[in-house]
């Protein structure tokens, strides 16, 4: 199958031979790898995915706020909907695990609020779909710091680093008599790199090279291996601990590979032989692929004079770019790994239209994207005076360069952040030196393919078997009945057929948090005949370890040293601790002798988050109520006016204090991105009616929802009213439901003889809010600490196509960054980032 990026080959050899025609036996090759990759691609399809979280520390308490963009080959996928992340302490240990549902764009927005029970370390957050994990190496990992309320302090005392070193010879291998570029890696134990120098001496002691690290423990030199001669690199660290260290041995015969990649048109590829018969290697062929796509092919005819060839560039898209020279017989003699930059990246201009970093001072900024096709951006504003911390990868680096490489890479961003000589260097020494393989050559061409252990997963789905009791035997005549009561007030009512194999599957479900499903099987034949119903476990509920890459063991602390990040986090854990160490978060705590009141009981066993604390607890199961709004209207603050079936619920005087504006229920002038990746909006959601948020089971619903619910399916009710209600979000106050075991609208009569399970649905997620100093003038006396001062997941253009960036300074940053990026629908990169002081 021909692709759109396969090049003919037209240019030509450094001395300006025209490259022979194919011989029939490499054309048969030539077609034989085209079409085995081609197969490759069809059949394992690669998805990457980028999350983006809007900094890289944060304290326990605090919210991650995240999108993520997942592509297939180089655009918005279609294969998986659903998106796995998750949070890894440093021993490979998930802590917090959320599911989410991707837009048509293949984007979602995401969000964990980290629990106050969390230790200090370093932490990862990874991202996944199901389909991903059939290459484990390859799914998106990014590094995060986390300051617990145990308030760890670094010691300063760092484990002694052990100096590994590892050579490449350039194409793979060293030939005798054949100059080639070997390239380096020094790293400790846990994979950070370590500066070097040191020198290359053959068995007699004398020395043939000097080595000194470039970049990140890497380099290069030149050797030509003699024969019978072996080679040992002497090697000292700047901590001044040495090694020894063998380089491979050389062949005595091959080919040696080497590359140019300095030219912005054109990369060279410069063969050189050495066989007892030179004929062995008079042919090669030369294979270039790039996202599993022949993207070049040519011939290399020693016989002839020719011993080199070029790959154009222009129309390749950016990327890693794997060359491979085969022989006649399709044997892989050598392969080494390039980069091509893109010129095709959107940096669209930022407008300042209003700045003003004083305290709490509005700003204004704006980005023109009318020439952009329906671009997917997000927009991260943070307090550069404590985010002394760059993010430890960016769209770019992760969609064109990590995805790709198997392993630990330090900084990634630095090679794509500049285009010059030096930078390129150390890109190519990447190249040389980084774990990759995607697939392995010989291995395709004899059909030997990976094997294949999770689906591409498009919902979430209820599967199961059903038996004869008590037995294997399977029901192939008969049906399924499923009804699924969700946390969110979903419900359905499903009906599914048995297969030949006694299986049945409900999907396409979508709800938030978690479901209680009840379900039965009958028979065709015998519908009153009791059957085994067995479900399947989905993914999401089985995962409790993770393979990571052990880093980070080092006493590692970015507070240390940062006065002002010091402060902000310090402060949030005091929040924190004055809660944990309050006489409520003392009574969920179990003491010896000490029983929990019902309703601190009930807290425990319902309330997450932001939504463990404060608040007033109702225990509805020994009242006389005969609706929730009959409760509620015994609570101080709140005022339920009208038919208590569906009332209108306000705040008395006293109670409803403004927090965030002089009218319109507190959210005049409050912009609110919606987690959901919808349009934005001024004003209050729909979940808020007169300054109140209502909840159930943590999910916002309208008040209407509420009004459905009987009282017995009611277990639990939090209110919050005036300053306390800040604490889950924007609010004058929020009444937060709780039923049990998510039970939604009434009893169902499948209850009593239905076999019952709890499934997870996907994770809901809150807004990020940024409050406006300019209409209400008494929040000007309250302390502002914020490091993301704002956090849109999709920036959206009015129909000019401009999009309006408008935010509020904190109490003290004097220079702030803003970042924009995203894709376009053709999946080119977007990407802005800039500094305003």
């Amino acid at each position: 199958m021909k692709n759109k990026y396969l090049i003919p080959l037209v240019a030509l050899l450094l001395n300006l031979q025209e490259l022979t025609a194919q011989a029939p036996a490499l054309t048969g090759l030539s077609q034989k790898t085209e079409q085995s990759l081609s197969q490759f691609h069809e059949n394992y399809p690669q998805e990457k995915v980028y999350l983006q979280t809007d900094r890289n520390y944060y304290a326990v308490g605090e919210t991650i706020w995240m999108k993520a963009w997942i592509t297939l080959d180089g655009r918005p996928t279609y294969l998986s909907r659903i998106l796995y992340v998750d949070l890894v302490n440093d021993e490979g240990r998930v802590i917090d695990k959320r599911m989410y549902h991707l837009d048509s764009a293949g984007s979602v927005s995401c969000e964990m609020q980290l629990k106050p029970d969390l230790v200090t370390g370093n932490y990862s957050v990874r991202a996944y779909t199901l389909w991903m994990l059939n290459f484990r190496d390859y799914i998106f990992t990014s590094s995060l710091y986390i300051l617990g309320i145990d308030r760890k302090v670094a010691s300063g005392t760092k484990i002694t680093p052990q100096v590994l070193v590892q050579f490449f010879p350039e194409g793979g291998d060293l030939v005798n008599d054949l100059e080639s570029v070997v390239a380096f890696k020094a790293y400790d134990q846990y994979g950070e790199p370590l500066t070097i120098s040191g020198s290359i001496t053959d068995v007699a002691g004398a020395t043939v090279a000097s080595i000194t690290s470039d970049h990140d423990g890497m380099g290069t030199f030149r050797l030509t291996p003699a024969v019978g001669k072996s080679y040992t690199a002497n090697i000292t660290a700047a901590n001044g601990r040495t090694t020894k260290v063998k380089l491979p041995e050389a062949k005595a015969e091959g080919v040696v590979m080497r590359i140019n990649n300095n030219s912005l048109s054109r990369l060279s590829v410069i063969l050189q032989r050495k066989a007892a018969q030179e004929s062995v290697y008079n042919r090669l062929l030369i294979v270039a692929q790039m996202h599993n796509t022949v993207v070049f092919q040519g011939e290399v005819n020693f016989a002839e004079g020719a011993s080199a060839a070029s790959i154009p560039k222009k129309t390749l898209p950016p990327g890693i770019i794997q060359i491979t020279i085969f022989d006649s017989l399709g044997t892989p003699l050598a392969e080494r790994l390039a980069f091509v930059r893109s010129t095709n990246i959107l940096a669209p201009e930022l407008l300042k239209e209003k700045i003003s970093l004083t305290r709490k001072a509005p700003n204004a900024l704006s980005i023109d994207l009318k020439d952009i096709k329906r671009p997917n951006l997000s927009v991260c504003v943070t307090d550069v005076s404590a985010d002394n911390l760059s993010a430890p990868v960016n769209i770019l680096s992760a969609s064109l360069l990590t995805s790709d490489l198997r392993g630990f890479v330090h900084n990634p961003n630095y090679y794509l952040s500049a285009a010059d000589t030096t930078t390129n260097r150390h890109l190519d020494a990447l190249m040389m030196t980084q774990g990759w393989r995607r697939f392995v050559w010989k291995d395709m061409l004899a059909n030997k393919n990976p094997e294949l252990k999770y689906p591409v997963e498009s919902s979430i789905a209820v599967k199961g078997k059903a038996t004869r009791p008590g037995t294997d035997n399977i029901i192939k005549e008969g049906k399924v009945n499923l009804v699924l009561k969700a946390q969110d007030s979903t419900s359905l009512i499903s009906e599914a057929k048995l297969t030949d194999k006694g299986e049945f599957i409900v999907d396409n479900l979508q709800f938030k948090k978690n479901a209680t499903v009840s379900y039965m099987a009958t028979s065709d034949k015998k519908e009153l005949s009791v059957i085994d119903v067995k479900l399947y476990p989905n993914y999401f509920d089985t995962l409790k370890l993770a393979s990571l890459h052990k880093r980070g063991l080092f006493d590692y602390d970015p507070v240390k040293g940062n006065d002002r990040l010091n402060e902000i986090l310090l402060n949030q854990l005091h929040a924190v601790d004055t809660f944990m160490k309050g006489p409520e978060y003392l009574k969920a705590v179990t003491v010896t002798g000490k029983k929990l009141s019902p309703a601190d009981s009930l807290n425990k066993e319902y309330a997450t988050g932001l939504f463990m604390f404060g608040g007033r607890k109702l225990d509805p199961g020994k009242t006389p109520f005969f609706s929730i709004w009959q409760m509620i209207r015994t609570v101080p603050g709140f005022v339920v006016e009208g038919d208590m079936k569906s009332p209108q619920v306000s705040l008395s005087r006293t109670a409803g204090v403004n927090v965030f504006s002089s009218n319109s229920g507190g959210y005049e002038g409050v912009t609110f991105a919606d987690g959901e990746g919808n349009a934005p909006a001024v004003g209050a959601p729909d979940y808020v009616q007169n300054g109140i948020a209502f909840f159930l089971n943590e999910v916002p619903v309208s008040r209407e929802t509420l009004d459905n619910l009987s009282m017995t399916d009611v277990a639990f009710i939090k209110t919050y009213v005036g300053a306390e209600s800040m604490s889950v979000g924007p609010y004058n106050g929020v009444i937060s439901v709780y039923t049990h075991k998510g039970a939604s609208v009434g009893r169902s009569i499948y209850d009593k003889t239905f076999a019952r399970t709890t499934i997870s649905g996907y994770a809901p997620v809150r807004e990020f809010f940024t409050p406006d100093y300019t209409q209400s003038p008494a929040l000007q006396s309250l302390p502002d600490n914020r490091i993301t001062l704002l956090w849109n997941p999709r920036l959206l253009m009015d129909k000019q196509g401009k999009a309006a960036i408008k935010f509020f300074n904190n109490d003290s940053s004097t220079k702030i960054k803003v970042l924009i990026q995203g894709l376009d629908a053709d999946g080119r990169f977007i990407y802005r980032e800039q500094i305003l002081e």
